[in-house]
């Protein structure tokens, strides 16, 4: 189970954390048959110059005018300037290095992390495009033959809805490194592409010391997404190393504080506290914490394959990935009252917003 760790620092910051809210299995599960889950095993600055040194003329001139004369300085003019020039240098000196300080402690904290790596067209083609027959012949029970639940969201009564500019929002917290945020990215991906587009889709793969070692994914670290209906807001706190990586907004933070837990998530108990991610915030009306099917499924399997695999509705990968995505469509759809039809008004989306409680 992961669970989000407390930290010093405002970032939102974790070593162990809650994810795959359903029970899982320690039975044999495969994809067609014997393949087990997979076990936990500044720059300084430049010193100011003083100013040039007299010229021949002004040097042989300095002293020799009395009062009144217009040939020469008075004496110790040149000292005095040079004097006065240093200390405003060292004090413009000083105002830089301030403003440089104060710069870097109020600016959101995002630390450098190497580039990610872009998804092939190929691949993002072929997870934001699941033919609808496919989506519909799944529909939302997941395998109950091998005993793999999809986890619907949870829905949150009686709150106002989350909106940027106007448009609901959906918010995502996760981390690079977990297994259980790499599962949960891909009916993500499958369900937001129903009401926009992605570009500067990165790919990862989650930690290779951390249970489900490895598992292929996406990351929404540096993409984009643009929709006309709603607006998706992702934090990818951690890199796959730890390293920390985006800081969500005082905002976000509360959000996390007050949705991502008991009693949202259900009844206090040392199985149920605060923290899981991956965390996602469906415009104050719903709430996913934890990943909605277990990761083992996806063990072993590269993007391609599991990009593949959607298109077939018997595949166990499809029945928990797009499951997944037509729980997700469903909730999001509630937010835009049902705009696009092309994603509202699929079958098994229908189904899923009853089963929700909003249909």
């Amino acid at each position: 189970m992961y669970r989000r760790a407390v930290h010093s620092s405002p970032m939102l910051h974790s070593r162990e954390k809650r994810g795959y809210v359903a029970n899982e299995r320690s039975s044999s599960t495969n994809r067609g048959g014997g393949r087990a889950p997979g076990r936990p095993p500044g720059k300084g600055s430049t010193p100011a110059r003083g100013p040039k040194p007299a010229s021949a003329k002004t040097r042989a001139g300095a002293g020799r005018g009395g009062p009144g004369s217009s040939y020469g300085s008075p004496p110790g003019a040149s000292r005095q300037y040079f004097v006065v020039a240093t200390w405003v240098a060292v004090a413009a000196a000083l105002v830089a290095v301030i403003v440089l300080v104060t710069l870097k402690v109020t600016s959101p904290s995002t630390t450098a992390s190497p580039p990610s790596r872009l998804a092939s067209a190929s691949l993002v083609q072929a997870v934001t495009h699941v033919p609808q027959a496919a989506a519909d012949a799944v529909g939302i029970s997941g395998d109950p033959s091998q005993s793999l639940p999809v986890s619907p969201p949870i829905p949150v009564k009686g709150q106002s809805l989350l909106t940027v500019n106007g448009k609901p929002e959906v918010l995502y917290i996760g981390a690079e490194y977990c297994p259980f945020c790499a599962a949960e990215r891909w009916p993500m991906v499958v369900a937001l592409s129903r009401f926009g587009a992605f570009s500067h889709l990165g790919i990862t793969a989650s930690s290779t010391t951390d249970i489900y070692a490895g598992t292929k994914t996406f990351t929404f670290y540096n993409s984009t997404y643009t929709s006309p209906y709603l607006v998706f807001e992702p934090v990818e706190t951690e890199t796959v190393s730890h390293a920390s990586l985006q800081q969500p907004t005082p905002q976000q933070n509360a959000l996390i504080s007050k949705y991502d837990g008991p009693p949202y998530t259900g009844p206090a108990s040392s199985s149920n506290t605060a923290g899981a991610i991956p965390f996602i915030d469906l415009g104050n009306q719903f709430i996913v914490s934890g990943a909605s099917y277990t990761p083992a499924v996806l063990s072993g399997d590269s993007r391609t394959t599991i990009a593949s695999e959607l298109a077939h509705p018997s595949s166990i990968i499809a029945k928990l990935i797009v499951g997944s995505a037509n729980y997700l469509t469903a909730a999001i759809c509630v937010l835009t009252h049902d705009q696009p039809a092309s994603a509202c008004s699929i079958p098994a989306v229908i189904k899923a917003q009853k089963a929700l409680g909003a249909g």
